[in-house]
């Protein structure tokens, strides 16, 4: 009996390594100068012209065309590859001329140089697609074929589902081939703006799928497209509703804009306003005849149509404009003058209307600040500052364009570059890039662009930021 014990014990601490061992994410992964010791980082670096971080005990190395290395520096595959990327944390994409093939991230091979084009997820699921010939199929990291070659395209795998196309028409798929938006549309925006809700375009007309991959309305409402069709004009689904827009044969409302829910597709505000905000702190700002009020999500009227031009609500508040009087414009002559302030949920005026029309900026309030132009020479607020809750300028307006405040960060912008300014609107990332956006709360991402790209990085902690290599 005491033997048995001991083999059973034995044999799960044998089976505990073996599981140890085989577990990639005991592998270090980083920048290789932070993975290899500095005599092997030295001897590497002066053979290969380029070493990739990391990823799980593997790097991409490069000398005239790209191989593997383990972190112990071993070449598990030669430098005779056109390109290898990682397609997600299990699997990279090798190709040689002209052909794609997929290898395991420790460079095991997949699938052989047999493909003629491939396509990755946007994430990090383990699916690909692969083109043989003209037909592209889909296979998972494992080597598992899922979906047989027979798609004349794949637009998008994103989140385990998959958008493809077929003579002209276009539907969505599962993980495992399953139909779940037959192949019946022009186009489909697959989580359109980043949301959980995807539009359908039929004969330049849009429905809605739900975040249950459900066609939830017919292709039946209007809207302009970008780019030669390519993307739509419809502003991004907020709170669990999305704006859209009937074209109308009257010359003066030729578009009635309603919303929509986006899990139902019922009308929640009827198609009768000439424009419509985002479902904002439960309300939302409607233009009927040239004036704008605010609503609630069952279309009753809370604050009276009685403003020019409205803004969402943000912490409590919402910038309205209103007519002032004339100005006398250089160019323009007289025209009428809107002056901007900010009114509470009762319509009440918080900050009294001194500041002028706004431009070029979105006066909201983020993390009590909001940002607002000013000008003495002309009827628009061409100088951005941010202002408080009593409406004093915390942050002087001297700033071509200003955003809303971000992880305690404003993004400014001023000859044409941009930086960030801290609550006391001190420049704390100088304005020398063309933009910038927060990878996180902690890393933002900076990039310059002069014929190429470039890119650099900014870590905050404890208020403190600082550039990193």
């Amino acid at each position: 009996m005491k033997t048995r014990f001991l083999y059973l014990v034995l044999l799960g601490i044998l089976i505990s390594f073996i599981s140890c061992s085989n577990d990639k994410s005991n592998l270090p992964s980083g920048p290789a100068r932070k993975v290899l010791s500095p005599d092997l980082f030295s001897q590497l670096s002066s053979k290969y012209g380029q070493i990739n971080d990391f990823e799980f005990g593997y790097a991409i190395v490069q000398k005239d065309k790209f191989g593997l290395i383990d972190y112990e520096g071993n070449e598990v595959l030669a430098c005779i590859y056109d390109t290898i990327y990682s397609s997600n944390s299990d699997s990279k994409i090798i190709s040689m001329n002209g052909k794609f093939g997929v290898i395991e991230y420790n460079g095991n091979t997949i699938f052989d140089l047999d493909f003629d084009d491939v396509k990755t997820p946007t994430d990090d699921s383990n699916l690909i697609a692969l083109k043989k010939g003209s037909q592209w199929g889909l296979i998972t990291t494992k080597g598992e074929k899922i979906v047989s070659f027979e798609y004349d395209n794949v637009a998008n795998i994103e989140n385990g589902y998959i958008v493809v196309g077929k003579n002209g028409r276009y539907g969505i798929l599962d993980s495992i081939g399953n139909t779940k938006i037959k192949l019946d549309y022009d186009t489909i925006f697959f989580n359109y703006e980043n949301s959980n809700i995807s539009l359908a375009k039929k004969d330049n007309r849009i429905g809605i799928i739900n975040s249950n991959l459900q066609l939830v309305t017919d292709c039946k409402y209007n809207c302009e497209f970008l780019l030669g069709g390519s993307l739509p004009m419809i502003d991004k689904p907020q709170n669990g509703f999305i704006k859209l827009g009937i074209y109308q044969s009257s010359a003066t409302h030729p578009v009635l804009f309603g919303l929509i829910n986006c899990e139902t597709g019922e009308i929640a505000i009827p198609f009768e306003y000439d424009d419509l905000g985002s479902y904002s702190e439960e309300l939302i700002w409607g233009m009927k005849d040239g004036k704008c009020g605010y609503l609630d999500i069952n279309n009753n009227v809370i604050i009276k149509f009685a403003y020019d031009r409205a803004y969402d609500f943000s912490e409590g508040l919402a910038a309205v404009e209103k007519y002032s009087g004339q100005f006398v414009h250089t160019n323009m002559g007289i025209v009428p003058e809107r002056k901007t302030g900010f009114i509470d949920k009762y319509g009440k005026t918080v900050i009294p209307f001194k500041f002028n029309s706004q431009v070029g900026n979105e006066p909201i309030f983020k993390e009590g600040l909001a940002p607002i132009g000013v000008s003495n020479s002309n009827i628009y607020g061409i100088n951005k500052g941010y202002i408080n809750k009593n409406g004093d300028f915390v942050i002087k307006p001297i700033y071509e364009n200003a955003a809303p405040f971000e992880h305690g960060y404003g993004e400014v912008k001023k000859n044409g570059k941009v930086g960030l300014v801290n609550r006391k609107g001190e420049v704390i990332i100088p304005l020398d890039y063309d933009y910038l956006y927060f990878e996180n709360d902690s890393i933002v991402q900076c990039s310059k662009e002069s014929g190429t790209t470039t890119s650099e990085h900014y870590v905050i902690k404890n208020g403190i930021i600082k550039k990193t290599d």
